[in-house]
């Protein structure tokens, strides 16, 4: 927040009003801060702090989970626990617990069969949902609750072509053009030669 600017100009440079908008800019800000997270806590999905405390002083829940997804999950179970069991109730109790796409639902009705696949992610709150929906849902229906998880696999592979060649070497020194001046003085002329023999070997 910036409250000078909205001075006339022939007041903005006065230094008390510059003092007094500083420090009320910065418990306006705070303000805001404290009002943006009152709208989180109130909405069950985005409460981290407080708002989650409320909600399980009301429903009495005592023991709260270690998460805050699986905290989330046992306050939206206990809101919608009150309503008479129906497919709909539990996709839309799924959803809203866990997100549509961390969870499969397979159906076998003719045989009174249900298979519910969670996501790992999940794996305290789908305890908690698992416990739910035990008491939830008919009796005369088979539940097959599992954890799932999707592992990524790569593979790859390297090629490759070596040749491997031997190689002899030789030293040699010669000795050469020894000549001898009438100043009784002598010269030496050394050369060194290395002699590279290559051969491929067989594969």
């Amino acid at each position: 927040m910036n409250l000078i600017k909205y001075m006339p100009p022939f007041l903005k440079e006065v230094r008390e009003f510059k003092e007094i908008f500083g420090a009320e800019d910065i418990q306006i800000e705070k303000l805001n801060n404290q009002i943006n997270s009152m709208l989180r806590e109130v909405i069950v999905k985005t409460a981290e702090d407080y708002g989650l405390r409320r909600y399980e002083k009301i429903y009495g829940i005592t023991r709260p989970a270690e998460t805050l997804e699986a905290r989330r999950m046992a306050i939206l179970l206990k809101m919608n626990n009150r309503v008479a069991y129906t497919y709909k109730w539990l996709i839309q109790t799924l959803n809203e617990a866990i997100g549509a796409e961390n969870y499969k639902i397979t159906t076998d009705f003719n045989n009174y069969k249900m298979n519910i696949e969670i996501a790992l992610n999940y794996t305290e709150a789908a305890e908690l949902l698992k416990n739910d929906l035990v008491k939830q849902m008919p009796a005369n229906i088979e539940l097959d609750y599992r954890l799932t998880s999707k592992i990524n696999c790569i593979s790859g592979a390297i090629i490759s072509q070596q040749t491997y060649m031997v190689l002899n070497t030789e030293k040699m020194k010669e000795i050469e053009n020894v000549k001898i001046n009438e100043n009784n003085n002598f010269g030496l002329n050394l050369r060194q030669q290395s002699y590279i023999d290559i051969k491929e070997c067989e594969k």
